[in-house]
């Protein structure tokens, strides 16, 4: 409530006061003549006036009270209550409580408050500074998994430009054609809040793609994820009214094992990306994109090399090759997986360098094996010889 709808939450944390105003009273043997006078402005005045509670205290309480009172009158509010009005006054009331009933081991954190239905795990990302959003969520939404990316007014000029385009955008339509790449959604809040939240729902079944547990995996199964993926990608870059993710990462997969079928989370935190609407339809978005599922391809399933075509296309990927489309890449990788012969084998099997050992050493850019001294081995250009056998294949 207080991130979402901090008008109501405002009128909640009044109540709150009453109720802890009502015990200390209680507790102190404050007694009033009529039920009347049981108002909180008034048990306020008398704890003070016994010396139950301090000046600072007094301050806090009224501060509660009347924010509370003007939330149930907004006409005779000078500006809107947003949630950071309403976290400062919350996160001092806290204290006060903290300290009346002994518990200075509790800490309050504003990380932990729930999302619209969504109750907070841990937090995936935080703010740097080329970014919109302030931080990035992992939560629990009925029974399945949500992604909620918490965008702030005044964190940097970006994130204004993309909060005021998020008032107004219709996410629903924009990203329709998505597929499995899962299409966020704003969590409904009040008019004129500083905060917007953009939630991802993840579908029932799916759970996060860790890349250890592929190790387990034999190569027809990890052949079928990638080349699931490869189509998901295909179909999102080549639809009528075509996308691009501006790459995604390990962290973006989900994966429902009962059928080995992938899901692509994380537009949720690159709201900036498409808050100039053009940007998602230049190329170097879609290279980047081609760029990410080479990486994962080269993590998950290394056997990619022994395919002819589709292989070459996806290590010059991995090289930067502007020419190694999705388009290509789907097509061959289908058509050629059929033909070739592999040997079932777990992934443990394959390599000696764990998968989130290698992810992170292709994302820094580094294609080739680290040697025995310590250093990369010696990779060939992006377009080295890439333009001749483009040509003869494709053309």
């Amino acid at each position: 409530m207080i991130k979402t709808h901090p008008r109501k939450a405002a009128v909640l944390y009044g109540q709150a006061m009453e109720t802890f105003m009502a015990v200390i009273c209680c507790d102190n043997d404050i007694a009033f003549d009529r039920p009347k006078d049981l108002t909180s402005i008034n048990m306020i005045g008398v704890a003070y006036s016994y010396g139950v509670i301090s000046k600072y205290e007094k301050e806090v309480l009224d501060d509660i009270r009347y924010f509370a009172y003007m939330a149930q009158h907004p006409k005779l509010m000078e500006k809107n209550l947003d949630t950071r009005t309403v976290l400062d006054k919350v996160i001092r009331f806290y204290g006060i409580v903290m300290r009346y009933y002994h518990l200075e081991n509790e800490s309050y954190s504003e990380d932990a408050l729930s999302i619209g239905n969504c109750n907070i795990i841990s937090i995936l990302k935080d703010f740097e500074m080329d970014t919109a959003f302030d931080k990035v969520y992992l939560g629990t939404d009925e029974d399945s998994f949500s992604i909620i990316a918490q965008y702030i007014k005044h964190r940097s000029p970006l994130s204004d430009e993309v909060f005021a385009y998020m008032e107004n955008a219709d996410f629903k339509k924009q990203f329709s054609s998505c597929g499995q790449v899962l299409p966020p959604e704003v969590v409904p809040s009040d008019e004129n809040n500083d905060m917007i939240f953009v939630k991802t729902v993840i579908p029932s079944g799916y759970v996060k793609l860790v890349s250890d547990d592929f190790l387990e995996l034999y190569t027809e199964q990890r052949l079928k994820y990638i080349e699931k993926l490869a189509m998901i990608l295909y179909q999102l870059h080549f639809d009528k009214n075509p996308l691009s993710l501006g790459g995604f990462t390990l962290d973006d997969l989900w994966i429902s094992y009962k059928n080995m079928t992938p899901a692509i989370s994380g537009i949720e935190s690159r709201i900036g990306m498409y808050a100039r609407e053009s940007l998602c339809y230049l190329g170097k978005y879609e290279l980047m994109d081609v760029k990410s599922f080479a990486v994962i391809c080269a993590c998950l399933f290394p056997e990619y090399e022994e395919i002819p075509v589709a292989g070459l296309l996806i290590k010059h990927a991995l090289l930067g090759s502007e020419k190694a489309a999705m388009d290509k890449i789907c097509a061959l990788l289908k058509k050629e997986a059929k033909k070739h012969s592999f040997e079932s084998k777990q992934l443990k099997d394959i390599s000696g360098e764990s998968p989130y050992e290698k992810y992170q050493r292709l994302q820094n850019g580094r294609v080739s094996p680290v040697n025995s001294t310590g250093k990369s081995e010696s990779e060939p250009r992006a377009d080295e010889d890439f333009d001749e056998m483009y040509n003869k294949i494709f053309s």
